[in-house]
């Protein structure tokens, strides 16, 4: 399964591919980036059976219609957009954001989905999951290890409750009821939006430290995300000038310590802005000499023991290998040696060289 992630003013598209069939969905496509998108397609030979819309967006212009008339795909939403469509118009009245919604509305949904409905793409089984709370037609779905889970929940967030068809109860339902027992080892949180340079993380790491997770109750959440969705900010015409869809105050923390895994591009946008990042290729010099990520100290696992010296404990340390095996066991056995916190590359050099990052040879 191949996964391209695409990013606009933090707004998250996602192109997901069978490599073996060529079939391929898109999910949550910007109409700004819809160009770029269709000439991946072209060029990979991809065959688009599907445009997937988590929710109605409030805040940017979907591309779905476009890559419906462009791709010959079939459109596909939540069962309950009929009824946020309402809401939709009364929004824009309200805000002055009808060219907005009105186009997002009026796009034609070729399939509408609930809970436990499946698409086949390929190989690839997508389930989707009704996530309701930052809208009443919220969609989050699963396919492999990937989770999608659009404006219900982003890194350190969740999406904003105080807009028409956003509810705090729905949403608490939704995280603690359909998002948190989807969460096994190495299930990946990909989120709808990236406000702060945070675009996935594996999702038992950020149970283990996302804020909106701690209240136990309806009413204690209630009462918790009230303080974080501020006024929207009005423009001089009256409109909303701009929407922020998740809510304010950040990230939440990486965990303390403990062996964790990080997925390639967020470690390699760590490490070109943090220098407190180390990365330790423990592959053989046969398989380095193919190339290593920038930045990388190659101690080999056959070698690790006795050069345990060279790997500081004072700063954050991530390993890597082929294909993430290796790296694991490593990762396990420093943690247990004294390291506080490691972070293992999840798909090692592989994932590394798939999401097209950077390499030394």
């Amino acid at each position: 399964m191949l996964l391209r992630q695409f990013a606009d003013e933090g707004n998250l598209a996602y192109l997901l591919a069978d490599e073996a069939t060529g079939e391929a969905v898109i999910i949550d496509p910007i109409r700004e980036k819809v160009n770029d998108l269709v000439a991946i397609v072209h060029r990979d030979k991809l065959k688009v059976t599907a445009v997937i819309d988590t929710h109605s967006h409030a805040d940017h212009y979907t591309g779905a219609g476009i890559l419906r008339e462009k791709l010959g795909s079939a459109v596909i939403m939540s069962k309950a957009t009929g009824d946020q469509r309402k809401f939709d118009a009364d929004l824009g009245k309200k805000f002055g954001i009808e060219d907005i919604l009105s186009y997002n509305s009026t796009i034609q949904v070729d399939r509408y989905v609930g809970t436990g409905d499946t698409l086949q793409v390929g190989s690839v089984t997508i389930t989707f999951y009704e996530t309701p709370g930052h809208t009443l037609n919220s969609l989050s779905l699963k396919a492999g290890h990937y989770l999608f889970t659009g404006d219900s929940l982003m890194i350190g967030q969740t999406g904003r409750l105080d807009l028409p068809g956003g509810n705090a109860a729905a949403m608490f339902n939704s995280l603690h009821k359909v998002i948190a027992p989807l969460a096994g080892d190495d299930t990946i949180l990909c989120p709808g939006h990236d406000y702060d340079h945070h675009t996935s993380r594996f999702l038992k790491d950020e149970l283990a430290v996302n804020p909106f997770f701690k209240p136990q109750t309806a009413a204690e959440f209630t009462d918790f995300t009230s303080q974080f969705f501020p006024p929207l900010k009005l423009d001089d015409m009256g409109g909303v000038s701009k929407i922020q869809c998740g809510a304010a105050g950040g990230p939440a923390p990486e965990p303390e310590k403990g062996v964790f895994n990080i997925l390639p591009a967020d470690l390699n946008d760590k490490m070109e802005s943090d220098a407190s990042w180390v990365l330790i290729d423990v592959r053989e010099p046969f398989e380095t000499a193919n190339g290593m990520a920038p930045k990388a100290v190659n101690i080999p696992m056959s070698q690790l023991e006795t050069r345990l010296g060279e790997i500081p404990k004072n700063k954050r340390v991530a390993i890597i290998c082929a294909s993430g095996g290796r790296s694991a066991r490593v990762a396990g056995f420093l943690h247990q040696q004294g390291w506080p916190t490691i972070y293992n590359v999840s798909g090692g050099m592989m994932s590394w060289m798939m999401n097209f990052l950077p390499v030394n040879r």
